[in-house]
């Protein structure tokens, strides 16, 4: 698999970045300036029922980005795009407060 860049064959690929990934699907920039502009004051917040609830951030992140994205684009239909826009967009909510994932350790 010569020349093959994708992690699929074990080859290392290089290091995607948000600013790569941003740059190629403007909408994921929307998705962090909302992700960031969450009011997670709340006497109870989860980071996680905002992200994986139907219609939530990853349902949305699926439309742009990764093996679900529809069409064809030359690494943003790929798993390390997907990564580096999960992680950023992930990390962009606030932090639970007061509900079951920090009872259970999912989160903090």
């Amino acid at each position: 698999m010569s020349g093959c860049r994708c992690d699929l064959h074990g080859a290392a690929p290089a290091r995607m970045t948000w600013a790569r990934v941003v740059a190629a699907e403007p909408r994921l920039g929307r998705l962090l300036r909302e992700a960031r502009a969450l009011d997670g004051s709340y006497p109870c917040f989860c980071a996680n029922s905002v992200w994986y609830r139907q219609g939530g951030f990853k349902d949305r992140l699926l439309a742009l980005v990764g093996w679900e994205r529809p069409g064809r684009h030359p690494f943003l239909n790929g798993d390390l795009a997907y990564r580096a826009a999960y992680e950023a967009l992930y990390a962009a909510l606030p932090s639970c407060q007061n509900c079951l994932c920090i009872r259970v350790g999912v989160r903090s």
